[in-house]
């Protein structure tokens, strides 16, 4: 289990300042929503960051195919690795936008 966590954490950190920086610059062009207003814009979100994923999924599949095969090695598939990346990547603007709320 710590090798799936380890695993995880490698490959989320390979481009998880380009993920959160999207994040946090779709958040800021919606003009920062909190409260009812975030209830609204979290559909629109999620359809952001699935297409993101989706261009960074491209990206690793055709530019850094042989690093795919480190995770395979250690028990983790494709599929896996980019769902896990997805839930943390909500998750941590999840947090940020719950700590937000709290100060403005």
């Amino acid at each position: 289990m710590k090798a799936f966590y380890q695993g995880i954490r490698l490959f989320y950190s390979s481009f998880a300042p380009f993920s959160i920086g999207l994040s946090f610059l779709f958040w800021l062009v919606a003009e920062m929503p909190l409260g009812i207003d975030l209830l609204r814009f979290l559909p629109l979100f999620i359809f952001f960051k699935a297409f993101s994923g989706g261009l960074i999924w491209y990206y690793i599949t055709t530019f850094e195919a042989g690093q795919l095969y480190f995770y395979y090695n250690m028990g983790l598939s494709q599929r896996r690795l980019f769902t896990a990346a997805f839930a943390t990547d909500v998750l941590i603007f999840g947090i940020f936008v719950i700590t937000a709320s709290l100060f403005f």
